[in-house]
């Protein structure tokens, strides 16, 4: 049995992402590459962890977003998709709110690129490597 996350960790970016047309990929820093679209609900919570938010306030806000009438499933779901995206380290879970540095907090292609890369290397930024498999969906434990 899979355990949940914390609900007071914070959740924040740790790789840097662009957009592909509605859909976020991950961007490879080391040689510039994307990778396959992340699924809507991965995607979706990856663009929420700014790292001033908690788990429970994620919960709280995507729950509102269905006018009061939330999948029964909602909290099992989102509990899903922040264990895959920590366990692909994409993003962290950290007892703080913590501030992302520039070039991980907006897209990519939203960026002065030179100056994403002087950042990185001032601030001794050392992306992991990417995960392959992102990009199933968990989709199927809302129905």
């Amino acid at each position: 049995m899979r355990q949940q996350p914390p609900q007071s960790k914070y959740f924040a970016r740790t790789v840097m992402y662009a957009r592909q047309d509605e859909a976020v990929v991950l961007v490879d820093v080391a040689n510039g590459r994307k990778t396959k679209p992340l699924d809507a609900w991965l995607g979706r919570v990856f663009l929420l962890a700014d790292g001033t938010h908690t788990v429970d306030e994620l919960k709280e806000f995507s729950s509102r977003q269905y006018g009061g009438s939330p999948p029964a499933n909602l909290d099992a779901t989102l509990d899903s998709v922040i264990e895959r995206l920590a366990e692909a380290n994409v993003i962290a879970l950290v007892d703080e709110p913590v501030g992302l540095p520039y070039y991980l907090s907006r897209s990519a292609d939203e960026q002065d690129l030179d100056e994403a890369r002087r950042l990185m290397q001032e601030d001794g930024f050392e992306q992991c490597s990417l995960p392959q498999g992102l990009s199933g969906t968990a989709d199927r434990f809302l129905h």
